[in-house]
């Protein structure tokens, strides 16, 4: 059966296409823009514009001597007040160099929003800056209103480990049923 120029060059064309969107596949699922190009440990350098807010400098030790101070946060016209309560790093330990990774609780005397967004934070000593916080319910107050916001900076040390390769197999040659392969 022969195929038709027409229809060969359209197929040539539209796998061409294809495997271009395919190419730029891991770039879009990690959100990354394709003008930036990855370092030599496989990460991508952190843009500008994030290194210019204030937050991508607070440390947990930024936060720890404003634990039960009052937070002022602005969710469009609500004004609410919301109280430090925790500053808790994350779960294990990050590696040395790898940066930090800590949350922040608060306790609300009002529902900010129904939407999870970024809300704009003032403090009497750090000043304004903006937080992703969720809503979130603490089983021993279930009527209280809670806030927790996670701050991550955290980084790879490098590119992941490679796993492990399976212990080499013996290589035999077959032999054939009633012949000894030392032969």
């Amino acid at each position: 059966m022969s195929v038709p120029r027409r229809r060969f060059l359209k197929s040539g064309a539209l796998a061409a296409v294809a495997v271009g969107l395919l190419s730029k596949a891991p770039l879009i699922a990690f959100g990354q823009d394709s003008t930036r190009s990855a370092t030599q440990d496989g990460t991508y350098p952190i843009p500008y514009e994030a290194k210019t807010d204030r937050v991508f400098y607070f440390t947990k030790s930024t936060f720890d001597p404003y634990l039960d101070t009052d937070f002022t946060v602005r969710a469009g016209v609500l004004v609410a007040t919301l109280r430090l309560i925790e500053v808790e790093a994350c779960g294990s330990p990050a590696p040395k160099g790898a940066g930090e990774c800590f949350s922040l609780t608060f306790r609300a005397d009002r529902t900010l929003s129904i939407a999870r967004t970024i809300h704009t934070f003032d403090h009497y000593a750090l000043g304004k800056f903006d937080l992703f916080v969720s809503e979130t319910k603490m089983k021993n107050d279930p009527d209280t209103i809670y806030y927790v916001a996670v701050i991550n900076h955290r980084t790879e040390a490098g590119p992941p480990p490679k796993p492990e390769k399976p212990p080499a197999r013996e290589s035999r040659p077959k032999s054939k049923p009633g012949r000894d392969p030392e032969q």
